[in-house]
Protein backbone atom coordinates (compact mmCIF):
# COMPACT_ATOMS: atom_id res chain seq x y z
CA UNK A 1 0.00 0.00 0.00
CA UNK A 2 1.08 3.53 -1.03
CA UNK A 3 0.90 5.50 2.21
CA UNK A 4 1.63 9.53 2.02
CA UNK A 5 4.89 8.22 3.86
CA UNK A 6 5.95 6.30 1.37
CA UNK A 7 5.49 8.30 -1.46
CA UNK A 8 7.53 10.96 0.09
CA UNK A 9 10.32 9.09 0.89
CA UNK A 10 10.76 7.41 -2.28
CA UNK A 11 10.76 11.06 -3.81
CA UNK A 12 13.54 12.59 -1.33
CA UNK A 13 15.27 9.27 -1.33
CA UNK A 14 16.00 9.06 -5.23
CA UNK A 15 17.08 12.76 -5.27
CA UNK A 16 19.64 12.21 -2.94
CA UNK A 17 20.78 9.65 -5.05
CA UNK A 18 20.56 11.51 -7.94
CA UNK A 19 22.37 14.87 -6.69
CA UNK A 20 24.88 13.42 -4.02
CA UNK A 21 28.05 10.71 -4.61
CA UNK A 22 27.38 7.45 -3.02
CA UNK A 23 29.94 7.39 -0.60
CA UNK A 24 32.44 4.08 -0.90
CA UNK A 25 30.32 2.10 1.55
CA UNK A 26 27.17 2.02 -1.12
CA UNK A 27 29.40 0.63 -4.09
CA UNK A 28 28.29 -2.31 -6.10
CA UNK A 29 29.83 -5.68 -5.05
CA UNK A 30 30.06 -8.98 -6.16
CA UNK A 31 27.67 -11.72 -4.53
CA UNK A 32 30.95 -13.46 -3.76
CA UNK A 33 31.70 -11.20 -1.46
CA UNK A 34 29.06 -12.43 1.11
CA UNK A 35 30.89 -15.70 1.74
CA UNK A 36 32.41 -15.44 4.74
CA UNK A 37 33.51 -17.59 8.05
CA UNK A 38 30.93 -18.43 10.95
CA UNK A 39 30.92 -16.06 13.55
CA UNK A 40 31.12 -17.50 16.90
CA UNK A 41 29.26 -14.95 19.16
CA UNK A 42 26.52 -16.45 21.05
CA UNK A 43 22.91 -15.78 20.05
CA UNK A 44 21.60 -13.95 22.83
CA UNK A 45 24.71 -12.07 22.53
CA UNK A 46 24.37 -11.40 19.01
CA UNK A 47 21.08 -10.00 19.31
CA UNK A 48 22.25 -7.72 22.58
CA UNK A 49 24.98 -6.44 19.89
CA UNK A 50 22.38 -5.66 17.48
CA UNK A 51 20.09 -3.45 20.24
CA UNK A 52 23.22 -1.64 22.00
CA UNK A 53 24.82 -0.81 18.57
CA UNK A 54 21.38 0.46 17.13
CA UNK A 55 20.80 2.20 20.29
CA UNK A 56 24.54 3.66 20.17
CA UNK A 57 23.29 5.55 16.69
CA UNK A 58 20.84 7.87 18.47
CA UNK A 59 22.90 8.16 21.70
CA UNK A 60 26.08 9.09 19.28
CA UNK A 61 24.62 10.82 16.13
CA UNK A 62 21.66 12.90 17.87
CA UNK A 63 21.83 16.66 16.69
CA UNK A 64 23.90 18.90 19.13
CA UNK A 65 20.77 21.43 20.21
CA UNK A 66 17.84 19.09 20.40
CA UNK A 67 19.30 15.82 21.25
CA UNK A 68 17.00 14.78 18.43
CA UNK A 69 17.81 12.41 15.42
CA UNK A 70 17.70 13.08 11.60
CA UNK A 71 15.69 11.18 9.06
CA UNK A 72 18.69 9.53 7.23
CA UNK A 73 22.21 9.47 8.69
CA UNK A 74 25.91 8.64 7.14
CA UNK A 75 28.47 6.67 9.15
CA UNK A 76 30.22 9.31 11.76
CA UNK A 77 28.71 11.11 14.59
CA UNK A 78 28.17 14.65 15.10
CA UNK A 79 31.46 15.94 16.26
CA UNK A 80 33.21 13.82 14.20
CA UNK A 81 35.49 15.39 11.40
CA UNK A 82 32.78 15.33 9.15
CA UNK A 83 29.89 15.50 11.00
CA UNK A 84 27.00 18.03 10.61
CA UNK A 85 25.88 19.70 13.24
CA UNK A 86 23.13 22.00 11.70
CA UNK A 87 20.57 19.44 9.99
CA UNK A 88 16.75 18.72 10.05
CA UNK A 89 15.06 16.50 12.88
CA UNK A 90 12.62 14.51 12.61
CA UNK A 91 9.60 13.67 15.47
CA UNK A 92 8.96 9.78 15.05
CA UNK A 93 12.17 8.48 14.83
CA UNK A 94 13.10 10.43 17.52
CA UNK A 95 10.25 8.35 19.83
CA UNK A 96 11.31 5.58 19.08
CA UNK A 97 15.25 6.28 19.59
CA UNK A 98 13.93 7.27 22.87
CA UNK A 99 12.40 4.09 24.21
CA UNK A 100 15.61 2.78 22.87
CA UNK A 101 17.87 4.78 24.97
CA UNK A 102 15.24 3.71 28.31
CA UNK A 103 15.87 -0.01 27.15
CA UNK A 104 19.88 0.66 27.55
CA UNK A 105 19.23 1.96 30.78
CA UNK A 106 18.03 -2.12 31.37
CA UNK A 107 21.02 -3.53 29.84
CA UNK A 108 23.56 -1.53 31.70
CA UNK A 109 24.99 0.21 28.59
CA UNK A 110 24.32 4.01 29.83
CA UNK A 111 23.34 4.73 33.18
CA UNK A 112 20.16 7.00 34.63
CA UNK A 113 21.27 9.86 34.56
CA UNK A 114 22.65 10.07 31.09
CA UNK A 115 19.81 9.15 29.87
CA UNK A 116 17.43 11.42 32.05
CA UNK A 117 19.84 14.16 30.62
CA UNK A 118 19.63 13.80 27.13
CA UNK A 119 15.20 13.00 27.47
CA UNK A 120 15.18 16.21 29.22
CA UNK A 121 17.50 17.97 26.75
CA UNK A 122 14.92 16.92 23.62
CA UNK A 123 12.00 17.52 25.78
CA UNK A 124 13.20 21.25 26.97
CA UNK A 125 13.67 21.73 22.96
CA UNK A 126 10.39 20.22 21.75
CA UNK A 127 8.51 23.28 24.63
CA UNK A 128 10.17 26.32 22.27
CA UNK A 129 9.25 24.36 18.76
CA UNK A 130 6.92 25.22 16.11
CA UNK A 131 3.93 23.17 16.59
CA UNK A 132 0.83 23.67 14.60
CA UNK A 133 -2.61 23.89 17.25
CA UNK A 134 0.29 21.34 19.58
CA UNK A 135 0.91 18.99 16.88
CA UNK A 136 4.74 18.54 15.83
CA UNK A 137 6.01 18.37 12.56
CA UNK A 138 7.33 15.01 10.91
CA UNK A 139 10.41 17.38 10.07
CA UNK A 140 12.02 20.87 12.00
CA UNK A 141 15.16 22.38 12.04
CA UNK A 142 17.46 20.89 14.72
CA UNK A 143 18.40 24.28 15.99
CA UNK A 144 15.75 26.44 15.82
CA UNK A 145 12.90 24.40 16.14
CA UNK A 146 11.16 25.79 12.91
CA UNK A 147 8.97 23.53 10.58
CA UNK A 148 11.19 22.07 7.66
CA UNK A 149 8.92 20.51 5.17
CA UNK A 150 8.99 17.11 4.59
CA UNK A 151 5.42 16.30 2.46
CA UNK A 152 5.52 19.07 0.03
CA UNK A 153 5.57 22.71 0.13
CA UNK A 154 1.89 22.54 2.37
CA UNK A 155 3.10 20.41 5.34
CA UNK A 156 3.84 23.83 7.20
CA UNK A 157 1.72 22.26 9.78
CA UNK A 158 1.75 19.14 12.40
CA UNK A 159 1.69 15.71 11.58
CA UNK A 160 -0.20 12.87 13.33
CA UNK A 161 1.54 9.90 12.69
CA UNK A 162 4.76 11.49 13.46
CA UNK A 163 3.40 12.99 16.68
CA UNK A 164 1.74 10.11 17.73
CA UNK A 165 5.43 8.00 17.56
CA UNK A 166 7.15 10.85 19.14
CA UNK A 167 4.21 10.81 21.78
CA UNK A 168 5.05 7.11 22.82
CA UNK A 169 8.49 7.60 22.99
CA UNK A 170 7.72 10.77 26.20
CA UNK A 171 5.20 8.74 27.63
CA UNK A 172 7.48 5.41 27.96
CA UNK A 173 10.03 8.13 29.00
CA UNK A 174 7.59 10.04 31.82
CA UNK A 175 6.69 6.46 32.92
CA UNK A 176 10.12 5.18 33.32
CA UNK A 177 11.65 8.04 35.27
CA UNK A 178 8.68 7.52 38.17
CA UNK A 179 11.41 8.23 40.92
CA UNK A 180 10.38 11.57 43.42
CA UNK A 181 13.73 13.30 42.77
CA UNK A 182 13.27 16.71 41.66
CA UNK A 183 14.80 16.19 38.22
CA UNK A 184 12.32 13.51 37.30
CA UNK A 185 9.12 14.71 38.47
CA UNK A 186 10.23 18.11 36.56
CA UNK A 187 10.63 15.97 33.28
CA UNK A 188 7.36 14.18 33.77
CA UNK A 189 5.41 17.37 34.39
CA UNK A 190 7.47 18.64 30.92
CA UNK A 191 6.29 15.49 29.18
CA UNK A 192 2.81 16.49 30.22
CA UNK A 193 2.68 20.08 29.25
CA UNK A 194 3.62 18.76 25.40
CA UNK A 195 1.14 15.54 25.75
CA UNK A 196 -1.97 17.53 26.97
CA UNK A 197 -1.26 20.57 24.60
CA UNK A 198 -1.33 18.21 21.47
CA UNK A 199 -4.87 19.40 19.84
CA UNK A 200 -5.87 16.04 18.07
CA UNK A 201 -9.65 17.10 17.94
CA UNK A 202 -8.46 20.17 15.10
CA UNK A 203 -7.03 17.69 12.97
CA UNK A 204 -10.72 15.87 12.70
CA UNK A 205 -12.98 16.95 9.33
CA UNK A 206 -15.42 15.95 7.54
CA UNK A 207 -15.32 14.87 4.44
CA UNK A 208 -17.40 12.71 1.98
CA UNK A 209 -19.95 10.98 4.03
CA UNK A 210 -18.19 10.51 7.75
CA UNK A 211 -15.43 12.32 10.12
CA UNK A 212 -11.65 11.49 9.87
CA UNK A 213 -8.96 12.20 11.49
CA UNK A 214 -6.67 13.97 8.77
CA UNK A 215 -2.81 12.83 8.79
CA UNK A 216 -1.42 16.31 8.38
CA UNK A 217 -2.81 19.92 8.76
CA UNK A 218 -1.25 23.46 8.26
CA UNK A 219 -2.30 27.23 7.39
CA UNK A 220 -2.13 26.59 3.65
CA UNK A 221 -3.77 23.30 3.85
CA UNK A 222 -6.99 24.56 5.44
CA UNK A 223 -7.19 27.50 3.21
CA UNK A 224 -7.19 25.14 0.35
CA UNK A 225 -9.58 23.05 1.83
CA UNK A 226 -12.12 25.71 2.88
CA UNK A 227 -11.94 26.58 -1.11
CA UNK A 228 -12.48 22.56 -2.08
CA UNK A 229 -13.24 20.50 0.84
CA UNK A 230 -12.90 17.33 -1.39
CA UNK A 231 -9.31 18.08 -1.62
CA UNK A 232 -7.40 15.14 -1.52
CA UNK A 233 -5.79 15.25 1.97
CA UNK A 234 -4.63 11.29 3.28
CA UNK A 235 -6.62 10.29 6.31
CA UNK A 236 -5.19 8.43 9.61
CA UNK A 237 -6.84 4.81 9.39
CA UNK A 238 -4.73 1.43 8.62
CA UNK A 239 -1.33 0.13 8.63
CA UNK A 240 1.35 2.21 11.19
CA UNK A 241 -1.20 4.80 11.55
CA UNK A 242 -3.31 2.96 13.32
CA UNK A 243 -1.50 3.79 16.53
CA UNK A 244 -1.92 7.24 16.12
CA UNK A 245 -5.92 6.40 16.34
CA UNK A 246 -5.09 5.58 19.31
CA UNK A 247 -2.69 7.80 20.68
CA UNK A 248 -5.59 10.07 19.73
CA UNK A 249 -7.97 8.24 21.73
CA UNK A 250 -6.13 8.21 24.65
CA UNK A 251 -5.55 12.27 25.03
CA UNK A 252 -6.42 13.13 28.26
CA UNK A 253 -7.46 16.44 26.77
CA UNK A 254 -8.22 16.08 23.51
CA UNK A 255 -9.02 13.06 22.52
CA UNK A 256 -11.38 12.01 19.47
CA UNK A 257 -14.46 9.65 19.80
CA UNK A 258 -14.26 6.10 20.08
CA UNK A 259 -16.74 6.20 17.34
CA UNK A 260 -14.16 7.83 14.93
CA UNK A 261 -11.54 5.40 16.31
CA UNK A 262 -13.74 2.54 15.06
CA UNK A 263 -15.23 4.06 11.61
CA UNK A 264 -11.59 4.71 10.73
CA UNK A 265 -10.37 1.04 11.30
CA UNK A 266 -13.50 -0.58 10.15
CA UNK A 267 -14.03 1.45 6.84
CA UNK A 268 -10.29 1.19 5.65
CA UNK A 269 -9.85 -0.17 2.72
CA UNK A 270 -6.77 -2.21 3.54
CA UNK A 271 -7.31 -2.78 7.48
CA UNK A 272 -8.89 -6.52 7.42
CA UNK A 273 -7.23 -9.27 5.32
CA UNK A 274 -8.21 -12.68 5.37
CA UNK A 275 -5.91 -14.34 3.33
CA UNK A 276 -4.37 -17.53 3.28
CA UNK A 277 -0.61 -18.38 2.50
CA UNK A 278 1.65 -20.82 3.56
CA UNK A 279 -1.30 -22.53 6.00
CA UNK A 280 -1.33 -19.24 7.91
CA UNK A 281 -3.71 -16.32 7.83
CA UNK A 282 -2.62 -12.66 6.76
CA UNK A 283 -4.58 -11.25 9.49
CA UNK A 284 -4.35 -7.24 7.78
CA UNK A 285 -3.04 -5.33 5.94
CA UNK A 286 -3.26 -4.75 1.65
CA UNK A 287 -3.08 -7.90 -0.33
CA UNK A 288 0.15 -9.66 0.51
CA UNK A 289 0.64 -8.30 3.65
CA UNK A 290 2.17 -5.33 3.09
CA UNK A 291 5.49 -3.75 4.54
CA UNK A 292 7.06 -5.30 8.02
CA UNK A 293 7.03 -1.84 9.45
CA UNK A 294 3.93 -1.00 9.57
CA UNK A 295 3.47 -3.48 12.91
CA UNK A 296 6.99 -3.05 13.90
CA UNK A 297 6.53 1.23 14.19
CA UNK A 298 3.67 0.24 16.65
CA UNK A 299 4.96 -2.36 18.71
CA UNK A 300 8.15 0.15 19.57
CA UNK A 301 5.64 1.10 22.80
CA UNK A 302 2.53 -0.84 22.65
CA UNK A 303 3.10 -4.81 23.59
CA UNK A 304 0.99 -6.26 20.94
CA UNK A 305 0.68 -9.86 22.39
CA UNK A 306 -2.96 -10.36 23.09
CA UNK A 307 -3.51 -7.20 21.90
CA UNK A 308 -7.05 -7.08 20.11
CA UNK A 309 -9.65 -4.82 18.79
CA UNK A 310 -12.64 -6.76 18.60
CA UNK A 311 -11.70 -9.78 16.79
CA UNK A 312 -8.53 -8.66 15.46
CA UNK A 313 -5.02 -9.97 17.34
CA UNK A 314 -2.38 -7.76 16.57
CA UNK A 315 0.00 -9.86 17.91
CA UNK A 316 -0.43 -13.10 16.39
CA UNK A 317 -1.09 -11.15 13.09
CA UNK A 318 2.85 -10.11 13.63
CA UNK A 319 3.91 -13.78 13.89
CA UNK A 320 1.98 -14.70 11.55
CA UNK A 321 2.93 -12.28 8.90
CA UNK A 322 6.99 -13.35 9.59
CA UNK A 323 6.02 -16.72 9.51
CA UNK A 324 4.33 -16.35 6.02
CA UNK A 325 7.73 -14.01 4.80
CA UNK A 326 10.13 -16.82 6.05
CA UNK A 327 8.02 -19.65 4.13
CA UNK A 328 7.78 -17.25 1.08
CA UNK A 329 11.37 -16.56 0.96
CA UNK A 330 12.73 -20.46 1.63
CA UNK A 331 10.78 -21.21 -1.73
CA UNK A 332 12.58 -18.42 -3.54
CA UNK A 333 15.79 -19.93 -2.31
CA UNK A 334 16.68 -16.19 -0.83
CA UNK A 335 19.55 -15.92 2.05
CA UNK A 336 18.61 -16.09 5.77
CA UNK A 337 16.89 -12.14 5.49
CA UNK A 338 14.74 -13.05 2.66
CA UNK A 339 12.35 -12.79 5.24
CA UNK A 340 12.45 -9.31 6.08
CA UNK A 341 10.37 -7.44 3.22
CA UNK A 342 9.71 -4.03 3.89
CA UNK A 343 9.86 -0.84 2.12
CA UNK A 344 13.45 0.75 2.08
CA UNK A 345 15.60 2.69 -0.09
CA UNK A 346 16.14 0.78 -3.02
CA UNK A 347 19.74 0.99 -5.43
CA UNK A 348 20.29 3.95 -6.67
CA UNK A 349 17.97 5.89 -8.51
CA UNK A 350 15.36 3.66 -7.63
CA UNK A 351 14.80 5.60 -4.13
CA UNK A 352 12.25 4.70 -1.21
CA UNK A 353 9.65 1.83 -2.00
CA UNK A 354 7.27 -0.44 -0.25
CA UNK A 355 8.32 -4.12 -0.29
CA UNK A 356 6.63 -7.62 0.29
CA UNK A 357 5.55 -10.62 -1.50
CA UNK A 358 3.56 -9.35 -4.20
CA UNK A 359 5.71 -6.76 -4.80
CA UNK A 360 9.51 -8.01 -4.02
CA UNK A 361 12.43 -6.96 -6.18
CA UNK A 362 15.31 -8.55 -4.14
CA UNK A 363 15.57 -5.74 -1.80
CA UNK A 364 15.90 -6.21 1.25
CA UNK A 365 15.30 -4.46 5.27
CA UNK A 366 17.54 -6.15 7.52
CA UNK A 367 16.16 -4.01 10.71
CA UNK A 368 13.06 -5.61 10.11
CA UNK A 369 15.11 -9.01 10.49
CA UNK A 370 16.25 -7.47 13.74
CA UNK A 371 12.86 -5.75 14.78
CA UNK A 372 10.87 -9.26 14.56
CA UNK A 373 12.96 -10.92 17.27
CA UNK A 374 10.48 -11.12 19.59
CA UNK A 375 7.89 -12.90 17.47
CA UNK A 376 10.04 -14.81 14.61
CA UNK A 377 13.11 -15.68 16.52
CA UNK A 378 14.70 -18.12 14.64
CA UNK A 379 14.05 -16.07 11.56
CA UNK A 380 15.69 -13.37 13.27
CA UNK A 381 18.67 -14.81 14.70
CA UNK A 382 19.52 -16.61 11.39
CA UNK A 383 19.34 -13.25 9.69
CA UNK A 384 21.54 -11.06 12.36
CA UNK A 385 24.11 -13.71 12.32
CA UNK A 386 24.21 -13.55 8.36
CA UNK A 387 25.02 -10.07 8.17
CA UNK A 388 27.09 -10.05 11.70
CA UNK A 389 29.50 -12.45 9.96
CA UNK A 390 29.79 -10.04 7.49
CA UNK A 391 31.17 -7.00 8.54
CA UNK A 392 33.92 -7.18 5.91
CA UNK A 393 31.35 -6.84 3.41
CA UNK A 394 30.23 -3.92 4.93
CA UNK A 395 26.52 -5.67 5.92
CA UNK A 396 27.25 -4.73 9.73
CA UNK A 397 28.60 -1.65 10.68
CA UNK A 398 29.15 0.73 14.10
CA UNK A 399 25.05 0.97 13.99
CA UNK A 400 24.37 -2.55 13.51
CA UNK A 401 22.90 -4.20 10.41
CA UNK A 402 22.80 -2.04 7.08
CA UNK A 403 19.27 -0.47 6.64
CA UNK A 404 19.08 -2.18 2.76
CA UNK A 405 20.74 -4.42 0.71
CA UNK A 406 20.67 -7.22 -2.27
CA UNK A 407 22.71 -10.27 -2.99
CA UNK A 408 22.34 -10.28 -6.18
CA UNK A 409 19.09 -13.09 -7.10
CA UNK A 410 16.59 -10.62 -8.42
CA UNK A 411 18.71 -8.04 -9.30
CA UNK A 412 21.84 -7.45 -12.24
CA UNK A 413 24.16 -6.87 -8.94
CA UNK A 414 24.90 -6.78 -5.29
CA UNK A 415 24.46 -3.79 -3.80
CA UNK A 416 23.70 -2.14 -0.11
CA UNK A 417 22.58 1.44 0.96
CA UNK A 418 25.16 4.43 1.72
CA UNK A 419 22.81 5.63 4.54
CA UNK A 420 20.96 4.78 7.70
CA UNK A 421 16.97 4.64 7.64
CA UNK A 422 16.79 6.16 11.21
CA UNK A 423 12.95 5.10 12.01
CA UNK A 424 13.90 1.37 10.89
CA UNK A 425 17.10 0.83 13.20
CA UNK A 426 15.37 2.86 16.10
CA UNK A 427 12.11 0.80 16.13
CA UNK A 428 14.10 -2.09 15.93
CA UNK A 429 16.48 -1.47 19.13
CA UNK A 430 13.08 -0.39 20.52
CA UNK A 431 11.54 -3.82 19.89
CA UNK A 432 14.24 -5.44 21.28
CA UNK A 433 14.31 -2.91 24.36
CA UNK A 434 10.70 -3.93 24.83
CA UNK A 435 11.30 -7.19 25.61
CA UNK A 436 12.59 -6.92 29.13
CA UNK A 437 9.69 -4.18 29.96
CA UNK A 438 7.64 -1.76 28.11
CA UNK A 439 7.11 1.04 30.68
CA UNK A 440 4.52 2.86 28.10
CA UNK A 441 1.98 -0.41 29.06
CA UNK A 442 2.34 1.23 32.43
CA UNK A 443 0.35 4.62 30.94
CA UNK A 444 -3.15 5.08 32.95
CA UNK A 445 -4.44 6.81 29.59
CA UNK A 446 -4.25 3.06 28.26
CA UNK A 447 -7.64 2.50 30.12
CA UNK A 448 -9.42 5.01 27.65
CA UNK A 449 -9.18 2.39 25.06
CA UNK A 450 -11.43 0.30 26.30
CA UNK A 451 -15.04 2.42 24.50
CA UNK A 452 -13.06 1.74 21.08
CA UNK A 453 -13.10 -1.60 21.25
CA UNK A 454 -9.60 -2.93 22.66
CA UNK A 455 -8.38 -5.22 24.39
CA UNK A 456 -5.24 -5.91 26.37
CA UNK A 457 -3.54 -7.81 29.78
CA UNK A 458 -3.03 -4.31 30.57
CA UNK A 459 -6.39 -2.58 29.97
CA UNK A 460 -8.27 -3.77 33.47
CA UNK A 461 -9.84 -0.82 34.87
CA UNK A 462 -12.94 1.04 34.28
CA UNK A 463 -12.53 4.16 32.48
CA UNK A 464 -14.41 5.89 34.84
CA UNK A 465 -11.83 5.42 37.66
CA UNK A 466 -9.28 6.61 34.73
CA UNK A 467 -7.23 9.99 36.72
CA UNK A 468 -8.03 12.50 34.18
CA UNK A 469 -4.08 13.32 33.58
CA UNK A 470 -1.40 10.97 34.38
CA UNK A 471 -0.16 12.97 37.59
CA UNK A 472 3.69 13.11 38.57
CA UNK A 473 4.80 10.87 41.63
CA UNK A 474 5.00 12.65 44.69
Amino acid sequence: MFTRRLIVQSLAAAFAYASEALPAFAKNFDKAAFVAPPSDIGDKDLVSEAQRAATMLFWECGHPVSGMIGDRMGFKPIGAPGGDGNRDVVTGATGFGIIALLGSVDEGWLNRDQVLQRVQQIVSFLKTAETWHGMFPHQMNGTTGKIVPFDGPDDTGGDVVETAFLMMGLLSAREFFDRSTPAEKALRDDINQLWEAVDWTHYVRFQYDREHLFWRLSLELENKLKANPYLGVAHVSAAEATAALWMAAMSPTHRISPELVQDSLDKADQFRNGEEFYGRQMILGPSGGGDLFYMAYIATAFDLKNFRYKEIDFGKHMSNHASINAAYSRQRGYNPVGFALSASDGRPGRGYRPRAIFNDDGTLNPPMAMAYYPVAEKESIRALRYLYDRKEQGLWGRYGPVSAFSDGTRTRKAWKSGTIVTMDILAAAANLAGMRQRPFMNAPELQRLIPCGIQSPYIKEPESQLIASAAPSP
